[in-house]
Formats: C-alpha cells, structure tokens, sequence
C-alpha cells in the first residue's frame, strides 16, 4: 500500500546486489508478488535487475566504487529500491 501511495503508477526498478543481496532481494520480490496477487488494487508497475558492486582489490580498498551488470545512468530519475 505504502508503495501505491509514493509510486503510483510510475515503475519501480528493484535492483538486487549480488553476492550478499540476493535473499532478501527474493523475499522482498516475493512479498510484492503476493501483494499484487491478492490486491484489489491495481498493482506497481515493476522491473527486477542484478547488479555487481565492487570497491577492492584484494583485501584494499581502492577507494572507487565500480558497478557492473548495468549502466548506472539508466537508473537517472527513476524510482530505486
């Protein structure tokens, strides 16, 4: 419901961070499937996508954060979660 009342109708692009991420990436997909399943209410247009974080090399941080699996610049202006 939370998620009718502050998205509307405008998409929602869940992205799950792999390695370390995907459990409760898979419960929460679970839960808003559920949620549309059962609703009454027309449900949240959505998209899943899984990205790769990294910021070490070895056991060092570099300092950068480097994301792969997407282009991060196709996420400007969207709703994130």
């Amino acid at each position: 419901q939370d998620m009718r009342r502050d998205f509307g109708r405008e998409t929602v692009h869940f992205l799950c961070v792999l390695k370390g991420g995907e459990q409760f990436f898979s419960d929460l997909i679970h839960f808003v499937k559920k949620l549309h399943r059962y609703s009454e209410i027309t449900s949240v247009p959505y998209t899943l996508d899984f990205i790769r974080v990294s910021s070490y090399v070895d056991t060092e941080s570099t300092g950068k954060v480097h994301i792969s699996g997407c282009d991060p610049t196709t996420f400007v202006n969207k709703n994130i979660v």
